[in-house]
């Protein structure tokens, strides 16, 4: 008779949530394919984190320029102001 082993992959547990006894050979193969989509799901988590960074770094730059617009009304505003100053000095 052939072994058997105690299978835990994610194909196994939706069956039996003890995991399943099947033939080395299955086993195996299982085991392959849990690897595989593991490999998949961290490329997918690390795409996902670049998306994040990239976002972060627009809404960052975002806030710099309207930081930088706020600056150049506030010095819009006051060069308005010190020219009708001025205005009224020379009158």
């Amino acid at each position: 008779m052939s072994e058997l082993y105690l299978c835990n992959c994610i194909f196994c547990l939706e069956n039996n949530p003890d995991g399943k006894l099947i033939m080395k050979s299955v086993y195996y193969r299982h085991q392959r394919k849990d690897q595989v989509l593991l490999e998949k799901e961290l490329s997918d988590n690390e795409k996902e984190e670049k998306g994040n960074i990239n976002i972060n770094l627009r809404s960052t730059e975002v806030s710099r320029h309207c930081n930088l617009l706020n600056c150049f009304y506030c010095f819009i505003y006051s060069m308005r102001y010190l020219i009708n100053k001025l205005k009224g000095i020379f009158r």
